[in-house]
């Protein structure tokens, strides 16, 4: 990769070579996103368990096939709730919730975050996060395709 070792070892010293080094960067991007294929983006989606079979329906119908549940526990505003168990208050501060984590094109995040905000919110404390991180590629084993065609 001598374009890589160009764009590390190139040093600045005037205004012009300033200029050069931003053109190279932009150059090493254009590189490496041609190379690689558009950036995807990683849903990590935590809410309310009650809410899992809606989020499942709209992410169908939005094209959206492939995603991993897992039952999980935690806690954050709600800080737990209190229950009576043979007569004995009890302190519960892990609730159970569900994670949904998904893979998707770019172009779609910002559509599929409003329609699974309007999906989960109940207006409470505890309706959960949305956590979005970027997916440089992705393969599919099977195939070894790469990138938007992996998922």
């Amino acid at each position: 990769m001598k374009f890589l070792d160009e764009f590390y070892t190139f040093e600045a010293e005037t205004p012009k070579s300033k200029e050069i080094i931003s053109l190279k960067i932009l150059a090493f991007f254009v590189y490496h996103f041609e190379e690689r294929g558009a950036i995807m983006k990683k849903l990590e989606i935590i809410t309310r368990p009650e809410k899992l079979e809606d989020l499942k329906e709209l992410m169908n119908k939005s094209g959206i096939y492939g995603m991993t549940v897992t039952m999980v526990s935690g806690c954050g505003l709600q800080k737990g709730r209190k229950e009576i168990y043979r007569g004995t208050e009890i302190s519960i501060n892990l609730l159970p919730k569900v994670k949904i984590e998904t893979v998707v094109p770019d172009t779609v995040v910002d559509e599929l975050v409003d329609g699974i905000i309007k999906t989960v919110k109940t207006g409470q404390v505890g309706d959960g996060k949305i956590f979005i991180y970027d997916v440089e590629n992705a393969v599919r084993i099977r195939t070894g395709e790469k990138g938007e065609k992996a998922i």
